[in-house]
């Protein structure tokens, strides 16, 4: 490792572990209720059953605990090559789903946007509800309350489609747009905000090659090289070690959404 490569690793090292104080608070939050005539309180009216402020709040939660379980491995001397870029993945979607939610000054559009969500939850819950009657069907093992809340669910996915139908509403869920849009919000007072977007936008993608278990995650990374000379087939052996550059990118993404999102919890909570 050269002296260049050793001061970069370093500085990413301490940009990472500076943010741990913060998200331990994040962590450790108690839960939040809208005060009375705040712009979330209003919202929350809109689709009472999964209030506005407590779908944004459960994905901050979900952010918050990837990065506290990243916290205690790098703690513990735990740098790996892709279990924590797999947490950071995580913290990811849901630091930008809550971002995504909440940054519209309009009130309708903050809205539909739940709206979306809520139907992309319902719609994946009871994708994961079949399966487990399938199970249930092969095995004869019956699981308590499963067919009741399979038609809770039903129930709920129709009503707010019918909701959504009703105003025209029509955009599908979509996770890069999500990813994409919460980054150029984060990112929108730096020198070329569409720039960052996109690099958010590749991380996303990276990281769901580690999670994935795809190996090209880690192609061309600083921290994978040959120990070999390429042999008649144009193979060597390729070793790679975990390296804080390779998180720091995907990890301060993540982070940077995150703390916009509790931002504005708290200015349109208030």
């Amino acid at each position: 490792m050269d002296a260049t490569h050793a001061e970069r690793e370093a500085r990413s090292e301490k940009t990472i572990r500076d943010t741990f104080t913060t998200v331990r608070g994040w962590h450790t939050s108690a839960r939040f209720s809208a005060s009375l005539g705040s712009e979330l309180a209003l919202d929350d009216l809109d689709w009472p059953p999964m209030p506005f402020t407590d779908t944004m709040r459960l994905e901050l939660d979900l952010a918050a605990e990837q990065f506290h379980q990243v916290h205690v491995m790098l703690n513990a001397g735990e740098l790996s090559l892709t279990s924590q870029r797999v947490l950071v993945r995580t913290a990811l979607i849901a630091s930008s789903i809550a971002l995504w939610l909440v940054l519209p000054d309009d009130a309708t559009e903050r809205r539909n946007r739940h709206r979306r969500l809520v139907e992309q939850n319902h719609f994946r819950h009871l994708q994961a509800l079949r399966a487990q009657l399938s199970l249930e069907e092969a095995t004869g093992v019956v699981q308590p309350n499963l067919s009741t809340m399979v038609v809770h669910v039903r129930k709920g996915l129709k009503a707010i489609q019918d909701k959504r139908a009703a105003d025209g509403q029509v955009s599908q869920w979509n996770d890069s747009d999500v990813v994409r849009d919460a980054a150029l919000y984060a990112f929108r007072e730096e020198t070329d905000p569409a720039a960052l977007s996109n690099e958010a936008l590749f991380e996303f993608r990276s990281t769901s090659g580690a999670a994935h278990a795809l190996p090209w995650a880690l192609f061309n990374s600083p921290g994978m090289h040959a120990t070999t000379p390429a042999d008649e087939h144009g193979r060597a052996v390729m070793v790679a070690t975990p390296q804080w550059g390779d998180l720091a990118n995907s990890y301060m993404a993540a982070f940077l959404i995150s703390r916009e999102a509790w931002r504005l919890l708290a200015v349109r909570g208030r």
